[in-house]
């Protein structure tokens, strides 16, 4: 035990260790005893916006995609598929792609040391072949076709193309059908050096384990060869100037009833700063509170007739950007997109429901402390925080102490004169 180092956090009563390997691999552990159900996360900071980056003095340009493209190819295997592989230990396998990592993850109840082995072998390498890459294209091409068939993905992809004139968000993570289609074997190849690296990496395990056997078998199963990798890169972001493409865009499809999304674009907090989730978690819950379900406003809007229960709000901050979305299902958008501007005038001007910023608070508090009984929660969430720059144990210490004066200054802040672009999804045939 005297491997690791210990971070506690006595809201939750929960211990994570940590241990980093010579190699610069970081290993997260959290003990759960009597839990019967064990997770893995192997992860990389390696995502959808990873397009350009400085290596090794050199500017070096990845095709939209490549991430998620890889993503792909690392589930491969010469002999077996890792699925199946996964499936004969009883264990159930995945992976995803976000804009800033990509993560393979198993969870079971039973043969946990050999599922793990097998997350470290196939994360470890690649099979890469020019004929196989050819042959993923079209799986990907089709995976593409399917989205654009659905209404609430179009929506959000107009939304954020038109809200961003250059940064990566405004990009769907698959990339696009050209740029998926000129995607090369050296490309992938090079991504694969270049990001799946130890320092670049972190895998975390939860459930009723012994931490100094958990060491011991990602020890014994690490290669050689993959703990001597090492790179050097710096990722390029493009500045994001002020301004949107088109302020409105409409945008016709087979739906029952029309679909609207209004977006604000607000200055970007900085990267993975404690600061930064202290503001993402007061304008979280202003927001949830003046507009959420059990908010005056809602409450007002729906008894009208403009909304409906498919109403959603989300804010939004990642690597370079920020931004707050409203929308749902509505036959009278025009009054609901008015009453949203509306509202956030008279919030500036008159300043929070003080005692609905409380109520939120305590109620996200109660939300995250219940949310821990479950181990799969707990693994996906320290995931979505580390990769973020922040802790999981981070999240709740912060959300216990903020208050509602520095909220609403955050708001006043990002919300005094935010860019603004509506997208819009009518019923085929209806008229404007």
């Amino acid at each position: 035990m005297n491997k690791w180092t210990s971070y506690s956090d006595p809201l939750l009563n929960e211990t994570i260790l940590k241990h980093k390997m010579d190699c610069g691999l970081e290993v997260y552990l959290l003990v759960k005893p009597g839990f019967a159900k064990k997770f893995a996360y192997f992860g990389t900071r390696y995502g959808a916006f990873f397009n350009e980056i400085i290596l090794e003095g050199k500017r070096v340009t990845f095709p939209l995609g490549a991430a998620h493209f890889l993503e792909h190819k690392i589930f491969e295997d010469k002999e077996k598929n890792v699925f199946d592989a996964f499936s004969e230990l009883g264990a159930s396998v995945n992976a995803y792609t976000n804009y800033t990592s990509t993560v393979y993850h198993f969870s079971t109840s039973e043969n946990f040391e050999p599922s793990l082995e097998k997350l470290l072998e196939f994360v470890q390498r690649t099979h890469l072949t020019d004929e196989n890459v050819e042959k993923e294209k079209g799986i990907i091409l089709q995976e593409i076709a399917s989205y654009e068939d659905d209404p609430g993905f179009r929506t959000l992809v107009n939304l954020l193309k038109n809200l961003y004139l250059e940064h990566p968000v405004r990009e769907d993570i698959a990339g696009t059908p050209e740029s998926v289609s000129a995607t090369t074997k050296e490309e992938l190849e090079l991504a694969y050096s270049t990001f799946y690296v130890p320092e670049n990496m972190v895998l975390f395990v939860a459930g009723d384990l012994d931490p100094d056997r958990v060491l011991e078998i990602v020890e014994q199963n690490l290669d050689d060869a993959f703990k001597q990798r090492k790179s050097q890169f710096e990722l390029v972001m493009p500045h994001e100037p002020a301004g949107c493409q088109k302020e409105r865009v409409e945008l016709e499809m087979s739906v029952p009833a029309p679909l609207f999304e209004m977006a604000y674009k607000h200055p970007p907090f900085p990267y993975g700063a404690q600061e930064t989730l202290k503001h993402t978690m007061e304008i979280k819950v202003l927001l949830d509170a003046q507009f959420g379900r059990g908010s005056i406003f809602y409450n007002k809007m729906y008894e009208s007739g403009i909304f409906n229960p498919t109403l959603s709000i989300d804010f939004t901050q990642g690597q370079g950007y920020t931004y707050t979305i409203f929308g749902g299902e509505s036959q009278r958008f025009e009054e609901a997109i008015e009453a949203f501007r509306a509202e956030i005038a008279r919030i500036l001007e008159e300043g929070p429901d003080r005692d609905a910023f409380e109520r939120i608070r305590r109620k996200m508090t109660g939300k995250f402390i219940s949310a821990s009984n479950s181990l799969q929660y707990l693994s996906s969430a320290f995931m979505h925080y580390y990769m973020k720059g922040h802790h999981l144990f981070d999240y709740l210490k912060t959300i216990h102490e903020i208050q509602v004066n520095e909220a609403f200054k955050t708001f006043q802040s990002i919300f005094s004169n935010p860019d603004e672009v509506i997208s819009i999804i009518k019923p085929r045939g209806e008229k404007s």
